[in-house]
């Protein structure tokens, strides 16, 4: 049987009563309800075979999409409220901490120990990546200092995560591509190779993670319950 249906009624009736009316009752319920000749029966809207159908059809259409960081903190900044503390909170919290660990160890290879950046390749735009760079750096780290708070500033948190995305968008644009196609090769296996070659594809799609896992949990301390 699929989750689609159909079903057989006397077996759907005997898993949901069985336990508490007798068979001969199950029986004549059947007999009732397949009265006018329908004696298979498919799941409405909201039978949890059906909602988890459509779950899964979700996940496997859309694996990626984080919640509109924008919007959370537009609805953050005209005052919804927010709560931590939940195990789920918790949880996002640690992605977003491993996601700027992420990024910094991504920043690092950038930055050679000799000072340049690159490797033996310089960048043929060496004075923005470096200022773009250093943009990423403090973000994250702003990022970072607020949500190990207690009772972080979330505000602070989505406009860093902002500052984030604004560095993405730059990036996008520098290889004349949408942002949405641009974000879609970044977390693809192919490097798109913005600025430089090597890391610093590396960085931006570290950067990526962060908005994606800051938006994650913003959504999580502004859920309505």
């Amino acid at each position: 049987m699929s989750g689609g249906g159909p079903y057989d009624a006397l077996e759907q009736l005997g898993d949901e009563f069985g336990d508490i009316v007798s068979q001969e009752l199950l029986e004549e319920a059947v007999a009732e309800v397949e009265r006018d000749g329908i004696a298979d029966w498919a799941p409405g809207p909201q039978h949890p075979n059906h909602q988890r159908a459509a779950e899964e059809w979700e996940a496997e259409e859309h694996p990626d999409i984080a919640p509109d960081l924008d919007e959370i903190v537009q609805r953050i900044d005209a005052g919804t409220q927010v709560r931590f503390g939940d195990p789920y909170e918790i949880a996002q919290r640690k992605v977003v901490v491993e996601r700027i660990t992420a990024l910094q160890q991504a920043l690092e290879r950038l930055r050679p120990a000799h000072g340049g950046i690159g490797h033996n390749k310089p960048p043929p735009d060496n004075n923005v990546t470096v200022e773009r760079s250093t943009e990423i750096a403090e973000a994250a780290n702003s990022i970072s200092t607020e949500i190990g708070k207690q009772e972080p500033d979330a505000l602070a948190v989505g406009r860093s995560a902002q500052a984030l995305k604004g560095v993405l968008k730059w990036a996008a644009a520098k290889v004349d591509m949408a942002f949405d196609e641009f974000l879609k090769k970044l977390a693809g296996s192919s490097a798109v190779v913005v600025v430089v070659t090597g890391y610093w594809d590396e960085v931006l799609k570290a950067a990526q993670g962060i908005v994606n896992a800051v938006a994650e949990w913003l959504s999580s301390i502004t859920l309505p319950f």
